[in-house]
């Protein structure tokens, strides 16, 4: 018997520090970032706080490659993304890891972009676009 699920995840919130992007044997790009969200609660004195969590974020294929390198997805960028959560299992010096992450399904930028770093500080600043819209049929799941 199968049982029916919904694995969705939605969540907006800033990046903590620059994508990173590392490649499979195969050549596939998978891109990797900490978003960091907030929510805001009540303490016992009535006052607001709020409280951080970070999520792993995981972006495969050439979209995400291209994210990183057209400065998208920068340390602050706010953005919001929809996705699925996996759970990672792996083994490393005798001892079983887990992490659960966010698969990366749609990606939208909410500020501008930082242009790369390659290029010349005396150019014209690039008009602010929206994010390239590469589709990669590659994804390895």
């Amino acid at each position: 018997m199968s049982a029916e699920s919904l694995n969705t995840c939605t969540l907006s919130g800033n990046i903590g520090n620059d994508a990173e992007v590392r490649y499979t044997k195969g050549g596939t790009p998978i891109t990797s970032f900490s978003l960091a969200v907030n929510r805001r609660r009540r303490t016992q004195d009535g006052s607001y706080e709020d409280e951080t969590s970070w999520v792993d974020c995981t972006l495969f294929g050439k979209r995400g490659e291209a994210l990183q390198a057209n400065g998208y997805l920068h340390k602050g960028a706010r953005i919001a993304i929809t996705g699925h959560l996996r759970m990672a299992v792996w083994e490393a010096e005798g001892k079983r890891h887990r992490k659960l992450e966010v698969i990366v399904d749609n990606i939208i930028g909410m500020t501008s972009y930082r242009q790369p770093q390659t290029q010349q500080p005396q150019q014209a600043p690039q008009p602010q676009v929206n994010a390239p819209e590469l589709y990669d049929e590659d994804i390895p799941f």
